[in-house]
């Protein structure tokens, strides 16, 4: 007996017990309960003592559910019971959203916020007001632009009266202009009056037509207005 007491004493605190991770373990609570039971078995552990040996082996969330833990009696097969509902086996990525996430839910991803966002999302219809949505957008969008536009005539100098028919000059585009080259182009004839300040203009050399600004355009000071009209 006394050979039989000093084997179980030696060998029970030197064991290591099997740890149980919910993340890394996908095996579930159960095989790792039925490894517990066995070394309780062999190495004859009382209930509250294999409850205590497996509490410490405990990892991860799986360590922090554990004080959380109030049974009406805290017997193992009470704890085998809930952990093993808490942490089943994971057969595919639906099953990682599991029972344990009710008690500790740190972010959005958790069990109990999926699930109460899966309660009511359901319900929803997103494309129902889509083409509201998009009217709403498109005024909110047009009445924000005519005040900024507003602002800007306020605040810019802006004493040109452009009329159709007037002629006037535009900057030139090219890029590769020389000291004495010509900076605008022109002359141009003023077609119309087009939204948002733009005239539509028509090159007299060339008959080509483009759509210019009103900032962009310099008025011909009327020079030489003889030969044009000749």
């Amino acid at each position: 007996m006394k050979a039989h007491s000093s084997r179980r004493t030696t060998s029970s605190a030197s064991i290591e017990l099997p740890k149980f991770d919910p993340s890394s373990d996908d095996r579930g609570a159960s095989k790792w309960c039925d490894e517990i039971e066995k070394l309780g078995a062999t190495f004859h552990w009382l209930e509250h003592e294999q409850i205590s040996r497996a509490a410490s082996s405990l990892v991860g969330e799986a360590k922090e559910w554990f004080p959380l833990w109030q049974p009406t009696e805290k017997s193992w097969e009470n704890f085998r019971t809930e952990i093993s509902n808490m942490y089943p086996p994971k057969r595919n990525l639906h099953e990682k959203f599991r029972k344990a996430s009710l008690y500790v839910s740190g972010d959005a991803s958790s069990y109990n916020i999926r699930t109460l966002t899966d309660n009511f999302s359901a319900t929803i219809n997103k494309n129902t007001n889509l083409e509201t949505d998009r009217q709403l957008a498109y005024d909110r969008i047009q009445r924000q632009a005519t005040l900024a536009k507003q602002s800007f005539d306020k605040k810019r100098r802006s004493t040109k009266i452009i009329n159709v028919g007037d002629f006037v000059f535009h900057p030139s585009g090219n890029s590769h202009l020389a000291k004495l080259d010509a900076k605008y182009e022109g002359l141009f004839e003023v077609l119309q009056l087009l939204p948002n300040d733009r005239f539509e203009l028509k090159n007299l050399a060339t008959n080509r037509k483009r759509i210019v600004a009103k900032d962009m355009i310099r008025i011909w000071p009327g020079e030489f207005s003889g030969v044009l009209a000749e």
